[in-house]
């Protein structure tokens, strides 16, 4: 059982392959993934070809290498979709006195959440932060999972009331409110 895909490599990047090693750059920056020792690739008429190398799998580890290749080989698209173009995360913030600011020389956000005090988070080197207005956010990298994750843990300063809807919310999330109970 052989398991073989192939992912097309735009002609803005450039892919070094050393062992176990894949090195994507590109005008975004660069990317590293190892792969496991299961998977092997290499480069064929501008198509990264992803495989397995049977020889080192054994019989009981073949349920674990069909998970392990189609992981591998997202995370390889995602490597490559990342130096060519950022995984952009959008949030917003609604509620009366919300804002944000940023201070790009301490890489510190700043919100104001309805707390009695500012909340101050520290923005990790890979992320960039652009403020398009003092009450939206848009979260940028080059590595999809550390956008994400950046992006998640700003929302969960403030995750928005089902009652009200004020807090940190993603741009397209759709909040459906719930109508509080009445008193007689």
């Amino acid at each position: 059982m052989n398991f073989l895909k192939s992912i097309s490599i735009p002609s803005a990047v450039s892919l070094k392959i050393d062992k176990n090693l894949c090195t994507f750059s590109g005008p975004n920056g660069v990317n590293v993934y190892k792969l496991h020792d299961f998977l092997r690739v290499k480069v064929e008429n501008d198509f990264l070809c992803l495989y397995s190398d049977d020889s080192l799998v054994k019989k009981r580890d073949f349920i674990f290498l069909s998970s392990i290749f189609n992981t591998t080989y997202v995370m390889l698209k995602n490597c490559m979709l990342g130096v060519t173009k950022f995984f952009e995360y959008f949030l917003v913030l609604r509620g009366v006195g919300y804002k944000v600011s940023y201070d790009k020389k301490t890489s510190v956000l700043v919100m104001l959440l309805g707390y009695s005090h500012p909340v101050n988070l520290s923005v990790p080197v890979d992320i960039l932060i652009e403020l398009p207005s003092n009450s939206e956010i848009i979260v940028k990298s080059i590595f999809k999972d550390k956008a994400g994750q950046f992006a998640a843990d700003i929302r969960a300063l403030k995750i928005a009331d089902i009652y009200k809807g004020n807090g940190i919310r993603y741009k397209n999330e759709k909040i459906i409110l719930k109508v509080p109970k009445k008193t007689k």
